[in-house]
């Protein structure tokens, strides 16, 4: 249960926090092409365009949040605060590693963190959500080997 909440926590992140613009490529009958850019101007916006014979290849990057399907259902479920929350709770979770002077601090992101000794017994459990899991101890660094 706790892999599968772990897997969600990061969906969400991933879910919430993607980035919006998305490139689409088309192509299309030369002879379509201006209805196709009045239907699609105020969703996208045209980067570029590939001549073809009769067809043409069109790249458009869109732009909005909402982006609809042809039944006017929304494709997109993107929100940025619920992004921001999350990273900023591991920011203020992970700054108890960073800001402790027990140790020296290498290397850290939002879940975990690569410090010169073994880490209090209280912050590890390998089945626990919220603490970390001891994955490797590394012996050399690349100035001593």
């Amino acid at each position: 249960m706790n892999y599968i909440a772990k897997i969600l926590l990061n969906s969400f992140y991933g879910r919430f926090g993607m980035d919006d613009n998305f490139t689409e490529i088309s192509i299309l009958d030369s002879k379509l092409y201006s209805n196709f850019e009045k239907k699609h101007a105020d969703l996208q916006r045209i980067s570029d365009i590939i001549e073809l014979d009769d067809k043409i290849l069109v790249q458009a990057h869109r732009y909005n949040m909402e982006i609809l399907l042809d039944n006017g259902s929304e494709t997109q479920n993107i929100n940025i605060a619920i992004a921001s929350a999350i990273t900023g709770y591991a920011r203020i979770y992970m700054s108890q590693f960073k800001n402790n002077p027990n140790f020296k601090l290498f290397y850290s992101d939002t879940d975990s963190i690569y410090i010169n000794k073994p880490l209090s017994k209280e912050y590890i459990s390998s089945s626990e959500l919220g603490k970390l899991k001891l994955e490797y101890i590394c012996n050399k660094d690349i100035l001593n080997i």
